[in-house]
């Protein structure tokens, strides 16, 4: 028995570790805002890619988010993209747009039924990835805090040096 909750608990984590060394992040195609599916391999090539897993009640969602779009307004034209991926429940889908909107939010939102995020085993809001330009994962996190912005965006930073 132990081993078979050993192994439930690594199971998402040995499925999304495609290369222990460096694990690509996987594709997917996601709804935006407007209902137009979105797919992670238009971006792969660019410049570095944030990816967040946030929610409207995540109130260190929104406090790194704030922190985000200004990193992002300062490097999207060299490339950086942020990619949100909502998780709120469906009954929210269509109060998202006006929150955005509201919030000044100009990175890319998608909307997560919760399937993708159990897929890649995501169990806490926030949880980011930064991917390099071939999509590898150069940082995983679970959580913000005030100031982690800093380190973020060092390591942005250095994509463009």
């Amino acid at each position: 028995m132990k081993y078979v909750i050993l192994l439930t608990l690594m199971l998402p984590t040995l499925l999304f570790a495609q290369d222990v060394e460096s694990p690509i992040f996987p594709s997917f195609s996601l709804p935006n805002l407007e209902g137009e599916h979105f797919t992670l391999d238009t971006l792969r090539g660019d410049g570095p890619v944030f990816i967040t897993f946030w929610a409207t009640w995540c109130k260190p969602c929104l406090q790194e988010m704030k922190e985000l779009e200004k990193i992002y307004i300062k490097y999207k034209d060299r490339g950086f993209q942020v990619i949100a991926i909502n998780n709120d429940g469906a009954r929210r889908v269509k109060q998202l747009p006006r929150f955005i909107s509201r919030q000044g939010f100009t990175f890319p939102v998608l909307w997560d039924d919760g399937s993708f995020k159990k897929r890649i085993g995501v169990t806490d809001l926030p949880t980011n990835f930064l991917l390099d330009t071939e999509g590898r994962i150069v940082l995983r996190k679970r959580g913000y805090k005030k100031g982690d912005e800093i380190a973020l965006e060092k390591m942005i930073a250095g994509f463009f040096e």
